[in-house]
């Protein structure tokens, strides 16, 4: 998967996380990787960064837990990783959509399109089939006070419905 504004693009990639506390490693001015933090000091670097509070997502087990946070303030974005069981979550987040754009490809096959309403937002998603695996792989687009979100991750589709029906919009 990669995203990019029109200054660049930047690749993403798994990475394993060791069990060890890191407060804050600043790879320019301009990106700053949480890992292992707490996940409110994430989403206020968020807030700071962006202007206003974002969306959070709520774990919604304890089979849920946030990992780290990336946030590059230079092309707006943010992504953060939680662990569900044994699958990572992605969650990233898009402030400058509106100048650039950010776009999401899976190669994998799509089984199913629905959209539901949470708190009075539209909620697109997608899921797909993932070769080899016990389970699809969903992801979830929508638009809230001009950012732009994507959470993806690959569990039972009852198991993601929750945590989208779970996310916090602030105000």
């Amino acid at each position: 998967t990669s995203m990019g504004g029109p200054e660049r693009i930047i690749q993403m990639v798994t990475q394993k996380i060791v069990d060890r506390e890191v407060e804050k490693i600043t790879y320019s001015d301009d990106v700053i990787r949480t890992v292992e933090e707490s996940e409110e000091k994430a989403y206020q670097e968020m807030k700071k960064v962006f202007g206003i509070d974002p969306v959070r997502v709520i774990p919604v087990s304890a089979h849920m837990k946030f990992e780290s946070m990336e946030i590059d303030g230079e092309i707006q974005t943010a992504e953060l990783i939680y662990k569900y069981n044994e699958e990572r979550l992605i969650y990233l987040i898009n402030a400058s959509f509106e100048k650039g754009s950010l776009g999401i490809d899976m190669e994998d096959q799509i089984v199913d399109k629905y959209s539901k309403e949470i708190q009075g937002r539209k909620i697109e998603i997608i899921e797909y089939e993932v070769p080899k695996s016990n389970n699809p792989r969903f992801m979830a687009y929508y638009k809230d006070k001009g950012l732009e979100y994507f959470l993806i991750g690959a569990m039972e589709k009852g198991d993601f419905d929750n945590i989208v029906e779970n996310l916090y919009f602030m105000g």
